[in-house]
């Protein structure tokens, strides 16, 4: 079985998109949460548990999976990860042009 480049690019494009998609539900629940309960600050506590999420995930994909899969999910949570600080700050974001 060969690996071409298509399928390389085709992995790419699947990580690229988790973290978006991660960094946009992020900032959707944060600020859907800011609406519902202004006085909480329930969005620093997503944003820890995603960050442990991740961690978690590229610690077990090294210690445990390894090899291109353990790298995939290392990826995966480094994408949890920076998903999670992008949407934290798209939603500090919204918060300081809602004001305004």
């Amino acid at each position: 079985m060969s690996f071409s480049k298509r399928e390389a690019g085709d992995v790419w494009s699947i990580l690229f998109v988790t973290g978006i998609v991660t960094a946009c539900l992020f900032a959707g629940v944060s600020v859907l949460m800011r609406m519902r309960f202004p006085d909480k600050s329930r969005p620093e506590w997503m944003l820890a548990g995603l960050i442990v999420l991740g961690v978690f995930a590229i610690w077990y994909s090294l210690v445990y999976v390894r090899g291109w899969e353990g790298a995939a999910l290392g990826m995966l949570g480094f994408n949890v990860i920076f998903g999670a600080i992008a949407g934290y700050l798209i939603d500090k974001a919204i918060r300081r042009y809602r004001k305004r």
